[in-house]
């Protein structure tokens, strides 16, 4: 493998933007249904029927009413051109009860687990989490309204071992970095570092020692984390703005640690 000469690596030092954590103002619904002879669980977002043009053609598949989805999939591929297919839309009925069709339900999240409710009330769905209001006396009952946001960004992510390899786990802005570890530990994965290291984009990193990137090999040094996905893959950065990619699994082995 190649070695890849550099003197040393010192990143400029970053701080975090907070704003990233901070809820976007899309609102998303939550719904159950039946696919395949199977409950899902939606979260979807309302849309104008009028804006599904060039790439946004795409989620026609992902429209909850299956009478309005399947007529759109047949009509869009009759009519390839744009302006034809803008004209369609804004006099498009349903095709059951004829009625004028203005938005469409869409679906962004699905899956076949409930969301999970904490210890407030309020439930959560990934990276999305209900924003319902505690009950008028302060208590700690949540008021689900069934309606949630989404955060442009996660607080983190803990490494762990599940008995057979190094995993990535998300910590979402809703979720207390706590509240995962003990479930991890209860699951009884080993966590990096005890879980002391809560890796975030933009933290920086120390590996002590030189460390496998693709096909060739990185210096001991500082970087910059960029991304931590959930697959194991990292990018790094180094004081030159030069990006790499690894596993997070070359990394526990080379005993990355995080600088405060």
């Amino acid at each position: 493998m190649e070695m890849l000469l550099k003197k040393e690596v010192f990143p400029a030092k970053r701080k975090r933007n907070k704003k990233e954590l901070y809820p976007m103002e899309t609102i998303y619904g939550y719904r159950r249904g039946v696919a395949s002879g199977k409950d899902m669980h939606y979260l979807t977002v309302r849309k104008k029927l009028e804006e599904l043009l060039g790439k946004d053609r795409k989620k026609i598949k992902d429209i909850l009413d299956e009478r309005i989805r399947e007529d759109l999939k047949a009509h869009s591929e009759r009519l390839p051109d744009e302006e034809e297919w803008r004209a369609f839309l804004t006099q498009y009925r349903h095709p059951r009860w004829q009625s004028r069709v203005v938005f469409v339900m869409i679906a962004v999240n699905r899956s076949e687990t409930a969301p999970l409710q904490d210890s407030s009330g309020r439930m959560a769905f990934g990276e999305y989490k209900d924003f319902g209001n505690l009950d008028a006396k302060g208590g700690q009952k949540g008021v689900t309204r069934k309606q949630f946001k989404h955060s442009k960004a996660n607080r983190g992510q803990l490494i762990y071992h599940n008995g057979s390899a190094w995993k990535v786990q998300q910590v979402f802005v809703h979720e207390s970095p706590q509240a995962v570890k003990k479930a991890l530990k209860d699951a009884g994965h080993r966590l990096y570092l005890d879980g002391k290291a809560l890796f975030y984009p933009s933290c920086q990193v120390f590996v002590p020692v030189e460390f496998k990137a693709g096909s060739q090999m990185l210096l001991a040094g500082r970087y910059t984390s960029r991304t931590i996905k959930s697959n194991g893959t990292v990018l790094l950065e180094n004081a030159n703005g030069e990006e790499y990619r690894t596993n997070i699994k070359y990394l526990v082995e080379a005993n990355v640690e995080l600088l405060r």
